[in-house]
């Protein structure tokens, strides 16, 4: 509740209360509009089933419910994967790295590997020592490349830039880029490069068997996306009501303008925060913040 104004010898008063909704919204090629994925209010998008578009990843933060959920971006089926903080979904649908929702800061939570046939059969990952998940995270398409976006743990729980590992199999892990300030990245197909901006903003092309990093001359934008023939970056402008999305041909290195996303009814949407292709780009799922408000007059007030 926010008092904004009182009235003359304090007997009345404008009163606000408000909330925040977070929502997804799907829009798939061939549907009548957009597809409202929203759950419990406080949906957050962590990942798509990049092979087919089928399955959204939704991390749910609410009172009423909290935990890991698959939505099919139809609308039409939900499953609760567990209570734990799901991080990624792969492009197969069938795996999920999740996190375990604890509020004990002497060590690192842990991460699991969760299969969405059995939820119970979950298996230990072990990052790298000393490090913890945030931001975005991927798959190559394949299955085969993990990307996550990690930072060294600090028990105090104070901000910091990551940086991009990424691991195949069993193999050791493999730091893929320095540091960076914004977790969003877009992984290339064959998982063989990575798209990242760095801590200038300028958007950087970084390969994953150690050759030098490219830099795309002029581009600040954040990744969102490659297409399948690597030869084109999605990039969207920052977060904000709308989100404009950019094609960059890597070949002729120009941008051009593609396409806006927002939901239907942006009243009171404050930004659009997560956008996820599947892989032939026909469904395209992004999350949003909505805020609020309701004014009153509060009148015989003593």
């Amino acid at each position: 509740m926010t008092v904004y104004d009182v009235g003359p010898g304090g007997t009345s008063a404008l009163v606000a209360t408000g909330a925040g909704w977070q929502s997804v919204v799907a829009i798939r090629d061939g549907a009548s509009g957009e597809q409202s994925l929203d759950h419990l209010g406080r949906s957050q998008l962590t990942g798509l089933s990049a092979d087919d578009g089928k399955w959204a990843l939704i991390s749910e933060e609410r009172e009423v419910g909290t935990g890991a959920f698959l939505k099919s971006t139809d609308g039409r089926e939900t499953f609760q994967l567990g209570k734990d903080r799901p991080l990624a979904l792969s492009p197969n649908g069938k795996l999920v790295l999740m996190e375990e929702r604890t509020d004990d800061r002497s060590k690192p939570a842990r991460v699991r590997l969760v299969s969405v046939a059995n939820a119970s059969a979950a298996e230990d990952f072990a990052l790298p020592p000393g490090q913890e998940v945030t931001g975005g995270n991927r798959w190559s398409m394949d299955g085969r490349r993990l990307f996550l976006c990690l930072r060294p743990w600090r028990q105090s729980g104070q901000a910091s830039g990551c940086r991009i590992w990424m691991r195949e199999g069993q193999q050791p892990w493999q730091v893929v880029t320095p540091e960076i300030t914004d977790p969003g990245f877009a992984v290339r197909r064959d998982g063989g490069m990575v798209a990242a901006r760095d801590a200038k903003q300028a958007l950087w092309l970084f390969p994953v068997d150690g050759a030098p990093p490219t830099k795309v001359e002029g581009e600040t934008r954040i990744p969102v996306h490659w297409t399948n023939d690597g030869q084109e970056l999605i990039l969207r402008d920052p977060a904000s009501v709308t989100v404009r999305l950019y094609r960059h041909d890597l070949r002729s290195r120009q941008t051009t303008w593609w396409q806006e996303l927002a939901p239907v009814d942006r009243v009171g949407v404050v930004l659009i925060s997560t956008v996820l292709f599947s892989a032939d780009m026909k469904t395209v799922v992004f999350g949003y913040l909505r805020g609020a408000n309701e004014l009153f007059l509060a009148q015989g007030l003593r």
